[in-house]
């Protein structure tokens, strides 16, 4: 298996249109999985598709010509209360160490002075067997926080942590690493 990474940048506004290619800085870095914490704040119609490179050099990492991959992007302004209510849906049931890294990411996302959040996923969509498998994790897991609410909390949290999404104690795994 190839290493992977997937990241988390701050962008200086969206891509394209009369702006072009925004300055996008990494802030958080992930290997192999997706973190939790990165989609807290993400709504399902923020996921765009990204067409992967047909270029001779990379026909082992676009599974089929016309291939699109998964690119999480929105205004860090949307994502801020999405965060801070989910997290107050969630705080409730989570304990200790989870607790705590879950205020500090509600904080640190808070704190961004990036108009535009993203997730790269592409290495990790090039390193799947089924290119649609990170379609269906990403959505699944945006459903999941979409349809919480005070009185499903719990029980959304419990799933996820018995088909182990939510890795208890697991810093790396909720939040990435580097943040």
């Amino acid at each position: 298996m190839l290493g992977t990474r997937i990241i988390f940048m701050g962008m200086d506004g969206m891509p394209g249109g009369l702006t072009g290619e925004p300055q996008a800085e990494m802030l958080c870095a992930a290997n192999h999985a997706l973190p939790l914490f990165w989609l807290l704040g993400f709504d399902e119609s923020e996921v765009e598709y990204y067409a992967a490179s047909n270029s001779a050099d990379d026909t082992v990492l676009v599974h089929s010509e016309g291939a699109r991959y998964p690119f999480l992007i929105g205004y860090t302004e949307d994502l801020i209360p999405r965060i801070q209510q989910r997290l107050s849906y969630l705080k409730p049931h989570v304990q200790g160490a989870d607790a705590e890294l879950l205020e500090r990411w509600s904080v640190f996302i808070s704190e961004l002075e990036y108009p535009v959040v993203a997730i790269d996923t592409y290495e990790l969509w090039c390193n799947m067997e089924d290119p649609d498998a990170l379609h269906e994790e990403i959505t699944d897991l945006l459903n999941c926080f979409n349809d919480m609410n005070d009185s499903t909390a719990e029980s959304v949290l419990s799933n996820l942590k018995q088909d182990g999404r939510w890795a208890e104690g697991n810093s790396i795994s909720l939040a990435g690493f580097g943040w």
